[in-house]
């Protein structure tokens, strides 16, 4: 499912590792593994977490395109999605701290690539592992639907028109 690079590791986090890895791949991990949310439809790059000992993937990253039309005008990066393997699969200490490694990854590339990067999480949800790899919330979406008079769309519900907080890393907010 990876390749044989290792990109990231921490010594905080034992046993896991970060490693570069298809498209495919990781939609295929997220479609099985994401709590609320579908199989992406793609993406610029991925990465999955995978256990030291066994080489068994626990969970995954993807970095594509903001859905945010003027951030993509902008030049900026998203991390569209980040799942774990449930829990007898993953991290055993805390899952927190490899998803928080799938950030720090996010933002190295990001950087690497002279692009910002930028992620959201639903307006309930905490951001942990946000915080942990040094990001801050910077704004509020609205939620909603994307459909206009213009240009209708299929109305969406549930967890895709709810309000999200946008998080970037400490680093792009000035002091």
């Amino acid at each position: 499912m990876g390749c044989a690079v290792t990109v990231l590791s921490d010594p905080k986090i034992r046993g896991i590792e970060l490693r570069q890895c298809g498209l495919t791949a990781a939609c295929a991990m997220v479609a099985r593994w994401h709590r609320h949310l579908p199989r992406c439809i793609g993406g610029l790059v991925a990465a999955e977490l995978v256990r030291v000992d066994s080489g068994w993937p626990v969970g995954v990253a993807i970095i594509g395109r903001p859905v945010s039309r003027e951030l993509q005008a902008q030049g900026w990066c998203e991390v569209t999605r980040v799942a774990l393997a449930p829990r007898g699969d993953g991290p055993l200490d805390c899952p927190w701290g490899a998803a928080s490694l799938a950030y720090r990854w996010a933002e190295a590339w990001a950087w690497w690539g002279g692009m910002p990067v930028t992620s959201y999480t639903l307006d309930c949800e905490d951001g942990g592992s946000l915080r942990a790899a040094g990001w801050v919330p910077v704004a509020t979406t609205q939620g909603g639907q994307w459909g206009r008079p213009a240009r209708p769309r299929r109305m969406r519900s549930g967890v895709a028109a709810r309000r999200k907080v946008r998080w970037v890393p400490a680093s792009l907010v000035a002091p």
